[in-house]
């Protein structure tokens, strides 16, 4: 996810981590692990991640506040889920976009 809320008086930029689920795809036997950063969060951060189901067009909140770096996924419905993930500062509540979904199969 990307955050344009970070500040310093000489740099402009953003922090962007892609999200990232493995496997891509699985049985509703398989344990998928989502992973929204790659290492641990900067101090004063968490993350917000929000998945949408098979057939949806709904956001819904998933992780909210969360300072860890991923977690598993399981599931019984097949079809292809989706994930997003944005980075928030704990001290004013600015968060970054949403990161670009990325989705799972699950047969």
């Amino acid at each position: 996810c990307a955050d344009p809320v970070a500040e310093h008086p000489l740099m402009t930029g953003q922090l962007s981590a892609p999200m990232r689920i493995s496997p891509a795809s699985g049985t509703t036997a398989t344990t998928f692990t989502v992973r929204w950063a790659p290492g641990p969060l900067p101090p004063g951060y968490v993350v917000d991640v929000q998945r949408r189901a098979p057939g949806s067009t709904t956001w819904t909140n998933w992780r909210t506040g969360v300072t860890t770096t991923n977690t598993t996924f399981k599931t019984s419905i097949r079809g292809t889920w989706a994930f997003r993930a944005r980075l928030r500062r704990t001290s004013n509540g600015k968060a970054s976009g949403w990161s670009n979904g990325r989705t799972v199969t699950v047969s």
